[in-house]
């Protein structure tokens, strides 16, 4: 049905993606660019679906303290831990793993595999929520992808900040902010 459709079209999205960056190395950029926006514009779309839910007859059956229930502001404190708890303990967990002296990792690859490991595509979960859901329903599943989104964003922001300060990056700390943030230190391969 819907869920095997969304997971189809995003898994030919990413082959496709990565064949053509694999084909043109020249074009990374701008494929850079090109899913810069594509990503930008399915969170705007999200949040039209979230904040703005279409009525349909399905929903009727929602009584009006469900759909009271319903609302961001009237979520109980819990399910923002819920939601928060996976991206705080995986950024925690791959650090203490990547750190063992095992792994005879450097500090920017310890860096590299705590984002790796934190930072998740939401786009697969909006995808599903939106083809699976409609109406108030699609506006309530989509509210688990987005805030996980923002935990993201700002765990990882603060993270990458701090290890960036302690030379755990390759962008030196003296560099000034807007040039770590708008250039790219990484190492060819």
């Amino acid at each position: 049905g819907p869920l095997l459709i969304s997971v189809a079209i995003v898994i030919s999205g990413i082959t496709c993606g990565l064949t053509a960056s694999h084909k043109k190395p020249d074009w990374r950029s701008k494929f850079n660019i090109v899913g810069t926006i594509s990503g930008v514009s399915m969170i705007l779309f999200s949040l039209m679906i979230m904040f703005f839910p279409s009525t349909d007859e399905e929903d009727d059956d929602d009584t009006e303290s469900d759909k009271d229930d319903d609302e961001v502001t009237k979520l109980p404190w819990t399910f923002y831990v819920a939601v928060a708890l996976p991206c705080v303990l995986g950024i925690l967990i791959s650090l203490f793993i990547s750190s063992c002296p095992c792994f005879k990792l450097s500090k920017p690859e310890r860096s590299a595999v705590c984002v790796e490991c934190c930072f998740q595509n939401i786009a697969i979960a909006q995808v599903v929520a939106i083809s699976m859901y409609s109406g108030q329903k699609a506006s309530s599943a989509l509210r688990v992808p987005f805030i996980y989104g923002a935990v993201e964003v700002a765990v990882v922001g603060i993270f990458c900040f701090c290890a960036w300060k302690m030379n755990w990056t390759f962008a030196p700390r003296s560099d000034p902010f807007w040039k770590v943030v708008s250039e790219n230190y990484q190492e060819v391969a």
